[in-house]
């Protein structure tokens, strides 16, 4: 039904307008007006005679109803059956898509050639031609005010959809809008979280119009960063930011662009951070969680508001892992399915972790960067870093402290470590399986 009916935003400028052109179409044809234009061309050096006529005339012709002046000597009752199917066509057109407004006005036009050739078409030529012709112009008018409806909407479609999308997608909607799908359906994709540290502090520093001031540049910055790296903003959240990629538009290297998203939005806070010294504002920390899996998206909400979204378990984990940058004290912290999706990246493991209502811990891993902008010493120590943990879940706790106590030393990262030993400990009198101190 929605490929027939027009949309209703457009209806009442479409009806006006086909309504008030039928309106001056009858007017002419039944001659109650009369326009009359007259031209006059002469050559250069001839005189040029006055014109003895006004170029538009407009008079009234009383006994219109009886006998309209487009009869040409046929019977007036074919003229007013033929403009009552005009008249239909005028009042139907504006609800209807553009290929049932062609197919009703073909249709009309057909009924009207049948009518004047059964009241015989000798006599209700000069009809038919003048309905065939207000018919056109009908549809004309028609086709031009949706065509400038379609792209006064595309237009501000694009407008509204580059802010959160990324301009090659909006450019693949724009020529194709059957690859932007917003049905409900279930998709794998992967969910970005970005939040500050320490907001309710910083907010209660700071009056509410700076406080604004400085939230937009934060998201300012944070959106541009998805939108360069192929994902969707979905929602601002306070001072979180939720992001996806693999919907609405599908896309196959959707766990890569996250995780390379999640790495650039870090650089990209220290360029925003000298910005805001030099305003004399706090400087932003902010934690990335992000996670891969099966999702509900689609369009969703209530009569009041509907919004495109998603929802399942792979949001409420990204969620998670974002709180959980502050308990490792890493920019940014992914799950195992996102790093398995990926291809050319150095990860550190961090263990696994318990998320309210699974029944299975979540493994977890830190980017570090993609292989190749990492350096030598870097790739060693991560491969010491998995290995120590890997012992750890062996039951091999002595030689994974003495790698991790190690690693501390030469990395300087002083509260990861120390906490990854201080939980090594605890698993030491448990003697359970290694779960990230849970």
């Amino acid at each position: 039904m929605k490929r027939v009916l027009n949309s209703a935003r457009r209806v009442p400028l479409i009806m006006l307008l086909l309504l008030s052109a039928y309106l001056l179409l009858a007017l002419l044809g039944s001659g109650v007006l009369q326009l009359q234009l007259r031209l006059h061309w002469s050559s250069p050096g001839a005189p040029s005679s006055a014109l003895t006529e006004p170029w538009i005339a407009l008079s009234i012709h009383r006994e219109f109803l009886a006998q309209p002046l487009v009869t040409g000597g046929g019977d007036s009752r074919v003229f007013w059956s033929a403009q009552l199917l005009v008249l239909l066509l005028t009042m139907l057109m504006p609800f209807l898509r553009p290929l049932a407004a062609v197919a009703l006005t073909a249709g009309v036009g057909v009924a009207v050639v049948a009518l004047c050739r059964g009241a015989g078409l000798a006599q209700h030529a000069t009809i038919m031609q003048f309905e065939l012709l207000s018919i056109g112009i009908l549809l004309s008018l028609y086709a031009l005010v949706v065509f400038v409806g379609e792209m006064r909407d595309k237009y501000m479609l694009a407008q509204v959809f580059s802010e959160f999308v990324p301009p090659q997608l909006v450019d693949q909607y724009m020529v194709d809008r059957r690859a932007l799908r917003l049905d409900n359906e279930a998709r794998q994709i992967t969910v970005l979280f970005s939040d500050i540290h320490g907001f309710a502090t910083i907010s209660e520093r700071l009056s509410p119009t700076v406080l604004a001031e400085w939230l937009d540049s934060y998201f300012d910055a944070v959106s541009q960063v998805i939108v360069e790296h192929g994902g969707t903003v979905d929602k601002f959240m306070g001072d979180s930011v939720m992001a996806i990629w693999g919907a609405p538009v599908a896309d196959p290297q959707h766990g890569t662009k996250a995780v390379a998203a999640a790495s650039a939005l870090q650089r990209r806070m220290v360029a925003l951070n000298a910005n805001l010294r030099r305003r004399h504002l706090p400087e932003i920390v902010v934690g990335v969680g992000v996670s891969s899996g099966m999702c509900h998206v689609g369009v969703m909400g209530s009569r009041f508001r509907r919004t495109y979204t998603v929802v399942g378990d792979t949001v409420n984990i990204a969620q998670r892992l974002e709180k959980l940058t502050r308990e490792y004290e890493v920019p940014v912290v992914i799950s195992e399915t996102t790093a398995r999706l990926t291809k050319g990246w150095l990860y550190r493991e961090l263990g696994t972790e318990y998320v309210k209502g699974r029944k299975r811990f979540v493994g977890i891993m830190q980017p570090i960067g993609t292989i190749e902008s990492c350096s030598e010493q870097q790739r060693t120590w991560v491969q010491w870093h998995n290995r120590a943990l890997a012992l750890q879940q062996q039951g091999q706790y002595f030689e994974s402290q003495a790698m991790l106590e190690k690693l501390r030393d030469d990395t300087g990262e002083i509260a990861l470590y120390s906490l990854l030993i201080a939980r090594l400990k605890v698993f030491k009198r448990r003697g359970d399986e290694f779960v990230a101190g849970r």
